[in-house]
């Protein structure tokens, strides 16, 4: 009988266990900017910062050092501030646990239960991409040999689903420090990546390729949340995921989260 494995990387779990890692597709340049999580195979409600899923619906910036960083608050305040990552760091702290999944997640088993297709097969979540791997045509949909058709039947849309806990400071906290007014009514984010987006989820929204895609050219990805949500107590400004600092390919130096 073999000897069990108990000496070595056992620290980490033993080692004839599986740890979860993500099912990654890449760019050009060999960045992830998608990532699947095998959520059905964690060990309770927390998903490992490694495990964690990815989607980038832009270009992935380029890293920048938490000691540059900073942010400016401005428009319906009284006071319009600029923010270092330090600068945060002296206000209160506040941490979170919150699920976070992509909008166009299980998109094919929601068009199952609807019936949109009578010779849809229940579709079962599974994280491995499969052979090719890649599910980003970024870049390439100005190309002849684009093929709508095999992106609007591409593999199902599922397992960007994950669960964290993230540290930082409630924005509400922030915002009250500038001084916002009355008048405001939402507060508008733009993020630090910067890019084209990418026609595919155009595509996959309307599930058919006979659709006008909407190019807005080269953007910075932004949001809008109503003032409601912004200043809830739970919406953060986060430097920490899982206590650890966050990492680049989840929002370092600092990324809003927004439970619910």
């Amino acid at each position: 009988m073999p000897r069990r494995e108990i000496e070595g990387d056992w620290f980490l779990g033993w080692a004839d266990r599986k740890r979860l890692k993500l099912s990654a597709s890449k760019d050009q340049h060999d960045r992830v900017i998608n990532g699947r999580t095998p959520f059905l195979e964690q060990e309770g409600l927390i998903t490992p910062t490694d495990a964690t899923h990815v989607v980038a619906q832009l270009q992935i910036p380029e890293p920048v050092h938490p000691d540059d960083y900073s942010f400016e608050v401005f428009g319906e305040v009284d006071e319009p501030a600029t923010y270092s990552l330090a600068d945060l760091r002296r206000l209160p702290g506040h941490t979170v646990r919150a699920v976070i999944e992509c909008a166009g997640n299980d998109t094919s088993f929601w068009d199952y239960l609807k019936g949109r297709d009578e010779g849809l097969r229940r579709p079962k979540p599974s994280y491995e991409i499969g052979e090719g791997g890649s599910m980003d045509w970024r870049g390439t949909a100005d190309k002849p040999d684009f093929d709508v058709d095999a992106i609007v039947g591409a593999p199902p849309l599922t397992c960007y689903l994950s669960g964290g806990e993230w540290t930082g400071v409630r924005l509400r906290d922030v915002l009250r420090r500038t001084g916002i007014t009355s008048r405001a009514v939402a507060v508008r984010l733009e993020g630090f990546d910067e890019g084209r987006p990418d026609p595919t989820v155009q595509y996959l929204s309307v599930g058919r390729s006979d659709y006008a895609i909407y190019d807005p050219g080269v953007i910075k990805y932004d949001k809008g949340l109503p003032i409601e949500k912004a200043l809830d107590a739970d919406t953060i400004l986060a430097w920490a995921h899982n206590g650890e600092w966050l990492t680049h390919v989840h929002g370092a130096p600092l990324r809003l989260v927004v439970p619910g």
